[in-house]
């Protein structure tokens, strides 16, 4: 996984919403570029090369996951996350975007946004 995300051992994840969940196992950092997170289990879905993966609520063995948060806008300015500080940036509630890799459980909830 790229670097700059969000993860951390004992996160929930899930491939996409109704799907297995499982929590990150581990994290190695030591790429320059990429970071390698270990799921506790397979996910049981086949996950493309540059899809996007999400957190879950909690565990689920069947699908039966959900998303950990419902999202209802994006955030309009890149701003760099630092650890143990505030952030603040604007949301976006209507927007147009220009494919960003959303996933289809999350930009389902953005009824708002177009992303062509």
């Amino acid at each position: 996984m790229a670097k700059g995300h969000n993860f951390k051992v004992g996160d929930f994840v899930m491939a996409k919403e109704g799907a297995k969940a499982y929590a990150i196992t581990n994290i190695v950092t030591t790429d320059k570029k990429l970071d390698a997170l270990t799921i506790s289990t397979a996910l049981g879905e086949e996950i493309a090369k540059g899809a996007c993966i999400v957190e879950a609520k909690a565990q689920a063995t069947a699908a039966d996951s959900a998303l950990k948060y419902q999202p209802f806008a994006i955030a309009g300015t890149g701003k760099p996350i630092i650890k143990g500080d505030n952030l603040d940036t604007d949301a976006w509630v209507m927007a147009v975007t220009k494919g960003n890799p959303l996933p289809a459980c999350v930009e389902s909830k953005l009824k708002g946004i177009i992303n062509y």
